[in-house]
């Protein structure tokens, strides 16, 4: 399967709520989610049940009134792969840090490089095969 190169328009009508386009957002994005959570956590049998919450509660953060994709922005560093991981990687931590399913204020979606471990890349190459997918 080809890429497909992310479509500002889908996100901004997922954002808008625009017929259709969440549901399709949501279709084109459970995948990459899956295979993040379950490859950050395949060592983890504790957090594996977490996995289906996890890719709610991103979705859940996107979609939302006033949630993260109406602040999705074309120029950003990275482009949408990076600021989807960046919301992916705030949930999977407050998963980790016992906080999940509770809000704990703005999720940030920048990615950077200076601060990622050898984790993280990994972490990193499995979202990016998935979204390429």
């Amino acid at each position: 399967m080809s890429q497909e190169p992310t479509s500002w328009q889908l996100i901004a009508g997922a954002a808008g709520d625009l017929e259709g386009a969440r549901d399709l957002f949501a279709q084109r994005y459970e995948p990459v989610l899956r295979a993040y959570f379950g490859a950050r956590w395949r060592g983890n049998p504790r957090r594996i049940p977490d996995l289906e919450d996890a890719v709610q509660e991103v979705f859940l953060e996107c979609l939302k009134s006033g949630g993260v994709l109406q602040r999705a922005d074309p120029e950003r560093r990275g482009g949408f792969r990076a600021f989807l991981y960046g919301v992916a990687k705030r949930v999977a931590l407050r998963y980790e840090t016992g906080h999940g399913r509770r809000r704990e204020g703005r999720i940030a979606t920048v990615v950077g490089d200076r601060d990622m471990t050898a984790a993280d890349l990994r972490l990193s190459r499995v979202f990016d095969r998935s979204h390429a997918a």
